[in-house]
């Protein structure tokens, strides 16, 4: 992850008497303007929920005492979960509220272009 731009990031000690850190971008002043005039409001939105529900997955992985990705396949099978788990937790939450039309060009648009906020 050096270098790489993300949304989120959860910090999981090995030491199980320390805290798990999550971390949420925030960027620069205006970005979530740009973000929304790109995207759209709900879209934006929409995103940002998914990347704290992902991070919040990764520290229920931590809790639960999966394996952490010392391994590559590891590692890649716990960011599906995160990104599955994530995106499951919001889209639900969404239409508990009665928002559901939210996710739909979220979908939309990712299937299309594979757009990943």
């Amino acid at each position: 992850m050096s270098g790489e731009q993300v949304s989120g990031k959860c910090s999981k000690p090995y030491n199980r008497l320390e805290e798990p850190h999550i971390t949420i971008a925030t960027g620069a002043v205006g970005d979530f303007q740009k973000q929304c005039q790109k995207y759209g409001l709900e879209d934006t939105i929409f995103a940002i929920l998914c990347t704290i529900a992902h991070e919040l997955t990764h520290y229920y992985q931590w809790l639960n005492n999966t394996r952490q990705g010392d391994t590559e396949i590891e590692h890649r099978k716990n960011e599906r979960e995160a990104r599955k788990l994530g995106e499951k937790k919001v889209y639900q939450y969404l239409i508990d509220l009665g928002m559901s039309q939210l996710t739909e060009t979220y979908y939309e648009r990712k299937e299309q272009d594979g757009t990943n906020f």
